[in-house]
């Protein structure tokens, strides 16, 4: 079984989406599962559907084939300028949509993003953000991308890297207050949008505590919690996963258990 892809569903439980079916892991539940070491394409997404690979092309998560044919990768790109989108429903889902701009830090480093509006504390959940707050609200999609390209053009962060998560220091609420205390927002054309008293909201209630946890290449242990695509597991004391790196990996018949022994 092939890892295509990994979310969070709504009770807010990371999943690993495979061709086959979908594996929660539940806090508290083991899990020892086997990865492939070879990396395979996971296909593309048309029409609002998942297509796999029909080359099943082997050393990158998405081959060049599948990344022309997938009709997200425009909207990534995406900074508002003009819309490079080939899909007539995602399109007009995002100029008739509702999408907030948010602030989000991790560790001390504050990012700038977009969600739609009704699931933004979900967004920040997936990422793994320690506190957050909506600057712009009932904007269209490609209103917010303006937006987030101004506010990363004025020196915010545009993204988070999985590798800066993992050595993201303590939480610091301080540093989106004074981020909001800059004159940020100035020149941004959204007047009508803007909150003029952003309030700053903690995602600590939904994140185990991580302590020292350094990080693991194994998928084995008991789930002690998620944050964003950091999955803590009890390995012999607490390891870090990365979600991400299962991603383009087959998950083997047999656990890793059966030949390995020492982690």
């Amino acid at each position: 079984m092939l890892v295509n892809r990994y979310y969070y569903d709504e009770t807010l439980t990371p999943v690993l989406a495979t061709e086959e079916k979908d594996i929660q892991l539940l806090k508290g539940t083991e899990v020892s599962l086997a990865l492939s070491t070879e990396t395979y394409c996971t296909g593309y997404t048309k029409s609002s559907e998942p297509h796999a690979c029909p080359k099943q092309s082997k050393g990158k998560k998405q081959c060049f084939s599948c990344s022309q044919n997938d009709e997200w990768l425009p909207c990534l790109k995406c900074d508002g300028s003009t819309c490079l989108q080939f899909s007539d429903g995602i399109k007009d889902d995002c100029l008739g949509g509702k999408y907030s701009v948010y602030l989000a830090s991790f560790g001390d480093k504050v990012k700038a993003g977009i969600s739609k509006a009704d699931r933004i504390e979900k967004r920040w959940v997936e990422q793994g953000a320690d506190y957050a707050c909506i600057i712009f609200e009932n904007v269209n999609g490609q209103e917010a991308r303006k937006i987030e390209a101004g506010l990363v053009g004025k020196g915010l962060e545009g993204r988070i890297t999985l590798a800066q998560k993992l050595q993201a220091p303590e939480p610091n609420g301080d540093a989106i207050k004074k981020t909001l205390e800059q004159n940020i927002l100035e020149n941004i054309n959204a007047s009508d949008a803007i909150k003029t008293d952003p309030k700053i909201r903690s995602l600590q209630k939904f994140y185990p505590e991580m302590g020292d946890a350094g990080q693991t290449h194994y998928l084995q242990g008991r789930v002690a919690g998620c944050k964003g695509p950091l999955l803590l597991l009890d390995q012999h004391g607490k390891k870090l996963f990365a979600l991400p790196l299962a991603v383009g990996k087959k998950l083997l018949e047999k656990t890793l258990a059966d030949y390995q022994t020492t982690l």
